[in-house]
C-alpha cells in the first residue's frame, strides 16, 4: 500500500482518488484470477513434487494456461477502459482511464508471480521465499525513489509499478530455473504466443471503440463480442493448444453444474 501513501504525500487528493479507483477496478479482476490459480496450482504441483520431469511439465502447462486466460482479460480491460469507466462511474472519473490502463499491464503478470512462488512452497523452500520478498521490496522502494527524484509525475510512478512487476517476475523465475530447470527463457517462449495474440486482440477492440458510434453500453457490448471472437479466431488460426484445454475445462464445469 506504499503507493497510496506516496501519491497522497506528493500529489493532489484528486490524483489519489483517481489512482485508488483505477487500482480497485484492476485488482477486482487480477486478484480474482491470481487467487484462483494459486488455489488450483498448489495442490496439483504438490502431488508431483518428487517427480522432476512431471513437475516441470505440469508447471509449464499451468503457466501457459494461466497466461492464455489472464493476458487477454487484462489487455481487453485496458482496451475498453474508456467505455468501461464512463459507463460504471460516469464522466467525472474519466481522468482515471490512463491510470487504469497502465495498471492493467502490471496486472498481467500477477498470476505468473503467484505460480512461480508456488514452486518455492511446493519444494519447501520458505527460506528462498523470504529472501525473494526482501529483494523485491528493496527493488520496489528503489523504483519509487528513482521516479520521485526524476520528477516523472504520477504517470511515471505508475509506469514504475509496471517496471517493478516485470523485475519481480524475472527474480521469481530465476529460482524456478534452479529448482525445476524451467528458466525464464523457457517461460517466455511458452507465454509469448498468448502475449502477442492478446495485444493483437486488444488493438482490434481498442480501434473498434474509437470507430463505433453510440453510447458506452453499446460500445462495451460490441467490443466484448469483437474481442471474444477475435481472440478465439486467432487462437484457432495459429493452433494454440490452450484453447482446447480451456474448452475441456469449461465443458467439465458445465457437466458438474448440471449434476
Amino acid at each position: 500500500n506504499l503507493y497510496y501513501v506516496i501519491i497522497g504525500k506528493f500529489f493532489s487528493a484528486t490524483d489519489l482518488g483517481y489512482y485508488t479507483n483505477a487500482k480497485k477496478l484492476e485488482e477486482t479482476t487480477s486478484a480474482a484470477v491470481t487467487g484462483a490459480l494459486q488455489r488450483v496450482s498448489y495442490p496439483v504441483l504438490s502431488s508431483i513434487q518428487k517427480e522432476e520431469s512431471r513437475l516441470r511439465a505440469g508447471f509449464a502447462k499451468i503457466i501457459r494456461t494461466s497466461t492464455y486466460l489472464n493476458f487477454p482479460i487484462m489487455v481487453f480491460l485496458a482496451a475498453i477502459a474508456s467505455s468501461l469507466i464512463g459507463f460504471i462511474f460516469g464522466e467525472k472519473w474519466l481522468p482515471s482511464i490512463p491510470y487504469f490502463q497502465i495498471l492493467c499491464f502490471a496486472g498481467m503478470l500477477y498470476p505468473l508471480h503467484a505460480i512461480n512462488l508456488n514452486t518455492l512452497k511446493v519444494k519447501g523452500r520458505s527460506d528462498l521465499f523470504l529472501k525473494l520478498e526482501i529483494i523485491k521490496k528493496v527493488a520496489y522502494t528503489l523504483t519509487i525513489v528513482i521516479v520521485l527524484l526524476l520528477k516523472l509525475g504520477i504517470i511515471g510512478l505508475i509506469w514504475g509499478m509496471v517496471a517493478n512487476s516485470y523485475i519481480a517476475y524475472y527474480i521469481n523465475a530465476l529460482y524456478s530455473k534452479k529448482l525445476i530447470s524451467y528458466s525464464i527463457k523457457d517461460q517466455i517462449k511458452d507465454i509469448l504466443p498468448s502475449f502477442l495474440l492478446s495485444f493483437a486482440m486488444g488493438a482490434i477492440v481498442y480501434f473498434t471503440g474509437i470507430l463505433l458510434p453510440g453510447g458506452d453500453l453499446i460500445k462495451l457490448l460490441v467490443q466484448t463480442l469483437v474481442g471474444f471472437t477475435a481472440y478465439i479466431g486467432l487462437s484457432k488460426l495459429f493452433k494454440i493448444k490452450e484453447l482446447g484445454i480451456i474448452k475441456d475445462l469449461a465443458l467439465s464445469f458445465v457437466k458438474k453444474a448440471r449434476r
